[in-house]
């Protein structure tokens, strides 16, 4: 389900491509070489990287320890062609134009015990507290990303999770994070996470790029 839409998320997420300059003819092919530039320039998806905040937060549940790793505030300039896949998968996501502002949380799983537990950070609550936003109706979630049942005595490393939100990046410097978790197979056992996420100090800033 989403595969079209997980792909170009994937694309952002994980990959950033290099922008190469031709040196044209100003005289010749000016105008020429602005329109080709601006259709090619709709025809790509490009993610601008806001912030990139080091967290390394940990808490551990029963059975269970998540550490968050990163945090990276992004916004995804959708081409036009993207814009129309997102348009009839996930109309929702794009009401407001092509521009995603999204946030990105990157974290490790460990299951310590013996058992298979159930873990939901794909179901979870994020809220913004200083811009008084809470994300939990605009998920997005890349298809490789596979959470409930984990079995005993194993990891999940580089997992990540993303929400779409309306407020100004820039403006975004508190998080809180929740989702829940099971350790028995009658999921009468539950566990909350709860992480609070400062983010006032200075994150890196990585430069504009396309994604094919």
């Amino acid at each position: 389900m989403f595969k079209k839409i997980s792909k170009i998320l994937m694309c952002v997420l994980l990959f950033s491509l290099s922008l190469t300059a031709c040196n044209i003819s100003k005289q010749n092919y000016s105008k020429q070489n602005k329109t080709q530039t601006e259709q090619e320039d709709n025809n790509k998806t490009k993610s601008k990287t806001i912030a990139n905040f080091k967290v390394n937060a940990t808490e551990k549940q029963g059975p269970l320890v998540v550490t968050v790793k990163n945090v990276v505030l992004k916004e995804i300039n959708l081409s036009n062609k993207d814009l129309k896949t997102f348009k009839n998968e996930r109309p929702e996501l794009v009401e407001d134009g092509n521009i995603l502002k999204t946030i990105c949380i990157y974290f490790d799983i460990e299951n310590t015990s013996g058992k298979t537990v159930s873990i939901f950070p794909d179901t979870s609550a994020l809220i913004a507290f200083n811009t008084q936003e809470q994300i939990d109706d605009k998920f997005l979630l890349p298809s490789d990303q596979n959470f409930g049942d984990m079995l005993g005595n194993t990891k999940k490393k580089d997992c990540y999770v993303v929400f779409k939100v309306n407020s100004n990046l820039n403006d975004i410097n508190l998080l809180k994070w929740k989702f829940d978790a099971f350790a028995d197979d009658d999921d009468t056992t539950m566990f909350d996470f709860y992480f609070n996420i400062n983010l006032d100090k200075k994150g890196e800033k990585n430069n504009e790029s396309d994604i094919s």
